[in-house]
């Protein structure tokens, strides 16, 4: 494989930033290189941690009410969103999953 697919969140205006939500690059395992590959929009999504097998990732929503979206990675160009669970608070800052 010559790249590696790396997902970024970023803040939204709804958490006082400019960002569009999750961006996938795709990296050059020999370079470096970054290449923006997608986004797929998304409130605040501070925090991505990918699941430890699965094609999927989690993204913490870090707005007042919080939240946590599942993500199908099914391609760079193809991000779906599963599922959303709120959590009422700015609680979803602080998230890990372990192998």
């Amino acid at each position: 494989m010559d790249s590696l697919l790396v997902c970024v969140g970023s803040y939204t205006p709804e958490a006082g930033g400019d960002g569009v939500g999750v961006t996938a690059f795709s990296v050059d395992r020999v370079s470096g290189d970054l290449t923006m590959e997608s986004t797929l929009p998304m409130v605040a999504p501070s925090w991505v941690e990918w699941h430890p097998w699965l094609p999927v990732f989690y993204a913490a929503n870090e707005v007042d009410d919080g939240g946590v979206t599942s993500v199908e990675v099914r391609s760079p160009a193809d991000m779906r969103i599963l599922n959303y669970l709120p959590t009422d608070r700015k609680s979803t800052r602080l998230n890990s999953s372990h192998a």
